[in-house]
């Protein structure tokens, strides 16, 4: 019988082992393979159609947000364990579409932001990004999925203490990304005349500074 050298008996060990670790990495890393993304929350379908959650919105609040035309935005009726809800819907490549679910919890507390984020890490894995300040004000953790078919959805969640631009508390929120913007493209598309145009011009310092 031939005998096999040690050495390359090892060093095949070693390659596999290193493609085991590799393998085991990237499938933990890809939030497309490794984790399922978030499709709903507090009864509301993200991706799912707005005539179908009508239930569970104030309609007489539903309007279009100035600055993103492109879509309209309503709020949620009173959902238990939340303060309100805000939906972002299509209102141009896809109608009625829900493109964004935001919620804000009743538990403003930090201990909550931290119970809810130790469950949020253990079903859906590590955030991908921090996306709070560097002196803790404003906590904010962000994961990114990529579902079956090719959509790219985002999940915030946020707890803000001091921030003056955000109400105090907890937030969460499911984003559809590529959608909003297709919904913008649409928009832009069919009103080329409130596409404002970017022009340089020499600033007016007296009209930009307080006075």
């Amino acid at each position: 019988m031939k005998k096999i050298p040690i050495f390359i008996g090892l060093s095949n060990l070693f390659f596999a082992s290193v493609l085991v670790f590799l393998f085991l990495f990237f499938w933990d890393s890809s939030p497309a393979l490794a984790k399922e993304p978030p499709k709903e929350i507090a009864g509301i379908k993200l991706g799912g159609n707005i005539e179908d959650s009508m239930q569970m919105i104030k309609t007489d609040t539903m309007l279009q947000p100035r600055f993103s035309l492109f879509l309209k935005e309503v709020e949620t009726i009173e959902i238990p364990g939340y303060d309100y809800g805000l939906l972002w819907i299509g209102n141009c490549d896809e109608p009625g579409r829900i493109l964004r679910i935001k919620m804000k919890y009743a538990d403003r507390s930090k201990q909550f932001y931290e119970q809810l984020l130790k469950r949020l890490k253990k079903r859906y894995g590590e955030p991908k990004e921090w996306r709070g300040d560097p002196f803790h004000a404003h906590l904010s953790w962000k994961w990114a999925f990529l579902d079956d078919k090719g959509n790219n959805i985002s999940m915030l969640l946020d707890h803000n203490v001091r921030d003056p631009d955000e109400s105090s508390g907890n937030t969460i929120k499911l984003t559809l990304w590529n959608l909003v913007e297709k919904e913008k493209v649409c928009y832009e598309s069919n009103n080329p005349k409130n596409k404002q145009a970017k022009i340089k011009i020499k600033p007016d310092w007296d009209l930009l500074v307080p006075k």
